[in-house]
This record gives structure tokens, C-alpha cells and sequence, in this order.
């Protein structure tokens, strides 16, 4: 296969894909909708059977195939959106593709925030220094349903447990700095930056873990309710709705 791209778009019809994600109407030898990228009331998104192309009319003005519209409904890089649909038809992509270092640094964050996420749920429902946290849910009438659908977990008051778990997983403490795990301190020491604190995961739209919240148990703690991930390569606070990947099902 000589050229992987082309082969993805003649196997996937546009129509049919984008008219699995927004309503579609048929007219002439066209389709209309209202654009899925912007507020509007009359439809300026159209969609050419016969071209395989897309273009919103209206604000957004711009347009393009099936693997641009993948890109802004996800919010990913191009080389995601390839990978997902290649996976989608089949086909097997060189390894060569791939070697584009914003996606590669994007995927390798995205699986270290995985493990985060398996580190603070272990200690929420497997150790002693979860019962304080699963207590304070409890009272709040949080249900273990909604704690296991949500992945809610704990992170415990050390200052570096989870540095040193991500540093046995053979993560460089300047990549889990970048990613928003670590603070630096004045000294140049890190340190972890959830603390004490019940961890709720932030996804992107296709469930992948991107961001954390920390709340405190602690009522009367002088330090601040809610610490957030800060802006990182894969998160961005104003692109990110909390339970969007739950909002699709």
C-alpha cells in the first residue's frame, strides 16, 4: 500500500461517518446539517457525497476530509485521528508514520496519567489510607457505583508516593513535572501535587485520562479546596468539559 492515507479515505464514505456523530439532511446531491464547531440556527455545514469533503459556510469557514472533521471533533493531532481510522478500517500503518514527537510525548502522558489513576484508586479502595476519603463520600451520599464510574480515587498526604511509583515505572520526573503531577519547589526538589486529597480523572472525548482535580477532606485545611492540573501538551483547561467522554454514551 503505497499510500495509507488515501486507501483510509476511499474506505470510508463521509457521509455515512459524520452522519454517525451529528443529523443529517439530504439535499440534492448533498448533505446539510448544523455545523457540530459552532453555534448557529440556520445549517451552514455541507457535506459532498461525490468530493468526500466537508466545509462549514458559516463562522468557522473551513472544511476539509474525513480525517480533518476527526481531528476537530476530538480535538487531536493528525496523526491520532490516522491511527484511529486506520484501526477503524484495517489497515496497517508503518511504523515510520509515526514518528511525529508531539503525538509520541501525547500518548506516553496520556498512559502515565493511566497509571496515576490505577495508583490513587488502589489506595482509595485497597488501603488503609483510603477509608478516611471513601467515609467522606459515603456522607456525602456518593455511591460506590458512581465512584467506580467516575474512576474517583485518593492521593495520600506523602509528599512523593506517587513520584516514586511514576519513577519505577520509568517515567523522567521532568515528564511528570511537564504533565502536571509534580510541583517544583523553590530549591528545584519536586514534589507531588495532589496531596491528601480525592482525586477525580479528566478525559478527552475518547475516554482518554488527560487532567486530574483534588479535593480536600479536610474541611478546616487553610490550603486551597480544589487543586487542578495545570496547563500541560495534552490538557487544556478551556478546550475540556468534566464527564464529556460519559456525555457520548
Amino acid at each position: 500500500m503505497d499510500n495509507p492515507v488515501e486507501e483510509i479515505k476511499r474506505r470510508i464514505d463521509i457521509v455515512d461517518f459524520i452522519g454517525s456523530f451529528i443529523s443529517l439532511k439530504k439535499t440534492g446531491r448533498n448533505f446539510k446539517a448544523l455545523c457540530p464547531f459552532h453555534q448557529e440556527k440556520t445549517p451552514s455545514f455541507i457535506i459532498s457525497a461525490e468530493r468526500q469533503i466537508w466545509h462549514c459556510f458559516g463562522a468557522c469557514n473551513e472544511g476539509g476530509d474525513v480525517i480533518k472533521f476527526l481531528m476537530k471533533w476530538e480535538n487531536i493531532t493528525f496523526f491520532e485521528a490516522l491511527k484511529e481510522l486506520a484501526r477503524k478500517t484495517g489497515i496497517q500503518l508503518k511504523k515510520i508514520a509515526f514518528e511525529d514527537g508531539v503525538w509520541k510525548k501525547k500518548e506516553r502522558y496520556i498512559a502515565m496519567n493511566q497509571l496515576a489513576t490505577d495508583f490513587f484508586d488502589y489506595l482509595l479502595h485497597k488501603s488503609h489510607y483510603g477509608k478516611k476519603a471513601l467515609d467522606y463520600l459515603f456522607s456525602r451520599q456518593i455511591k460506590l457505583p458512581t465512584i467506580k464510574k467516575f474512576q474517583l480515587g485518593y492521593a495520600p498526604s506523602s509528599w512523593n508516593s506517587l513520584y516514586k511509583f511514576l519513577k519505577r515505572k520509568k517515567f523522567e520526573e521532568e515528564e511528570i513535572f511537564e504533565n502536571g503531577l509534580l510541583v517544583k519547589g523553590e530549591k528545584g526538589n519536586f514534589y507531588d501535587r495532589f496531596r491528601g486529597r480525592i482525586i477525580f480523572p479528566i478525559k478527552d472525548p475518547r475516554g482518554n485520562i488527560i487532567a486530574f482535580s483534588g479535593r480536600t477532606i479536610d474541611e478546616k485545611q487553610k490550603e486551597a479546596k480544589y487543586v487542578n492540573t495545570p496547563e500541560t501538551p495534552i490538557y487544556h483547561k478551556r478546550e475540556t468539559l468534566f464527564g464529556i467522554d460519559l456525555a457520548k454514551e
